[in-house]
């Protein structure tokens, strides 16, 4: 799996630098040639010429790339209880990856995670305390945590390459995985499955919660067509499953797409 991953996605700014540096280049060229033939270049006339070039330059970069950067965070949105991205630019960015496994035939995963009985802490704490519980949960998803199961152990968190979203008022969570295959998504998903059930959560009473989280793995398949939504709709049906028992990750055979559920 590489952990460079966001390395190899365009990168913008390299675009709007070369665009800039050549009209600059093309515009002192033509500059310098007109003063050649109405015999007005000299050497302090060429130096403030391409200094002005120089600095023209840089300011226009700066200004594209300012622009960009501030277009870019426009329309990425946050969830503000999980600091998650917003399920609704899921769509778009898992056809972006999509497009590009396809091209450079490299593998793509795309997990689902449910909370189990999520909506029995809604009733008995409240809304509020159920987006705090689900913070912590989607800071463990990000950051990792140590937990104990016979011996001490360690969920490390996603890559850095990875993405995750929340859907909006729900307990459900997305993560994309570029880079990864079915098999390297369910061993981070049985981890992360591990990380929630040995952890304890603060609770309004004395005594802590214990949770437990349901999941979904499926793949990118080269050469299949699928689209973002036809990985969500079998992501889907696959967490459906996996939720049928809790506490447990439903994954696709990567051989012939069957739907198969991992045990605990």
């Amino acid at each position: 799996m590489d952990n460079n991953y966001n390395n190899k996605k365009p990168n913008m700014n390299s675009i709007i630098i070369n665009k800039t540096s050549v009209s600059l280049l093309v515009l002192t060229v033509s500059t310098a040639i007109l003063l050649v033939k109405i015999e007005q270049l000299n050497y302090f006339t060429l130096a403030l010429l391409i200094t002005g070039s120089l600095f023209l330059g840089a300011w226009s970069t700066f200004s594209a790339v300012k622009g960009k950067m501030e277009r870019l965070n426009s329309l990425v949105l946050k969830d503000k209880a999980t600091g998650l991205y917003d399920a609704t630019v899921l769509p778009r960015l898992l056809d972006y990856d999509i497009k590009r496994s396809e091209r450079y035939e490299r593998p793509l995963a795309l997990m689902l995670i449910d909370v189990d009985h999520f909506s029995v802490f809604q009733q008995e704490y409240g809304n509020k305390f159920a987006d705090v519980l689900l913070g912590k949960i989607s800071s463990i998803l990000i950051d990792g945590a140590e937990y104990y199961n016979e011996t001490k152990k360690e969920f490390h968190g996603i890559r850095i390459s990875d993405l995750a979203f929340r859907f909006e008022k729900q307990d459900k969570l997305a993560v994309i995985m570029p880079e990864t295959d079915t098999k390297g998504a369910q061993i981070a998903a049985e981890r992360f499955r591990e990380a929630i059930m040995f952890s304890r959560f603060k609770s309004t009473t004395t005594e802590p919660l214990s949770l437990t989280i349901s999941a979904a793995v499926v793949s990118y398949q080269q050469g299949s067509e699928d689209s973002a939504e036809d990985l969500l709709v079998r992501a889907e049906l696959l967490l459906k499953k996996s939720k049928i028992t809790k506490n447990h990750i439903a994954i696709q055979n990567p051989i012939n797409n069957d739907l198969f559920a991992m045990t605990k």
